[in-house]
């Protein structure tokens, strides 16, 4: 379905960035890829050092990092803590998909609850409110408290907001052999209670509806 992945030289990035900067006098960036977070690894470099020449273009240049993926937080969390603490960030996409430890280990995640514990409480300490998060509803073997666990999580960690998507399957998706589906008007009862509970919390929340 898709290219092979690569990442583009920095210097490359770096140059581009520069002049979309001074063409339009906007300084908040955002960078996009499949998981943003392997960013380098092909090329002997990394998403920090990424960030950091980016930020010698001009002082007020923020950027946004979209499908970063919490493992690669995790990989990086001393140099996410100085980009955080400095102002380097303007808005986080963390995707979860689950907050169940039982959920996310069926889904082979590379990151655990423990993980996205430690992420989230960070963000909470030092007040940076400009994240958000997406959750996967009905995942096979998902049960009412594999649901309940990941929404009282996002209802303490408060994101900004939240996109909640059903699942769907395809023959040759490795859960499609999983046991105990979720049938679709459950899917469709816990995606309109998360829609109910998380907006009531004020956290905006985005559905497949």
């Amino acid at each position: 379905m898709f290219p092979t992945y690569r990442s583009f030289q920095e210097d490359k990035l770096v140059q581009a960035c520069r002049s979309m900067v001074e063409k339009a006098g906007k300084y908040d960036v955002l960078l996009m890829a499949d998981s943003l977070g392997e960013y380098g690894k092909d090329i002997g470099t990394n998403l920090p050092s990424l960030i950091r020449k980016l930020k010698t273009i001009h002082k007020n240049l923020r950027v946004v990092l979209n499908h970063y993926n919490p493992a690669n937080f995790i990989e990086y969390f001393d140099d996410m803590v100085d980009f955080l603490k400095n102002g380097y960030i303007r808005h986080l996409n963390l995707p979860i998909q689950s907050a169940s430890k039982r959920i996310l280990k069926l889904m082979k995640r590379s990151y655990t609850r423990e993980d996205i514990d430690k992420v989230f409480s960070l963000l909470n300490s030092i007040d940076f409110k400009e994240f958000d998060t997406h959750i996967i509803i009905g995942f096979p073997g998902e049960t009412a408290d594999d649901f309940e666990e990941t929404i009282t999580f996002l209802l303490h960690h408060k994101p900004k907001h939240v996109l909640t998507s059903r699942y769907m399957e395809t023959p040759e998706m490795p859960s499609a052999v999983l046991p105990d589906k979720v049938d679709p008007k459950t899917m469709t009862n816990r995606s309109q209670e998360a829609f109910r509970r998380l907006t009531a919390a004020g956290i905006i929340c985005i559905t497949d509806d």
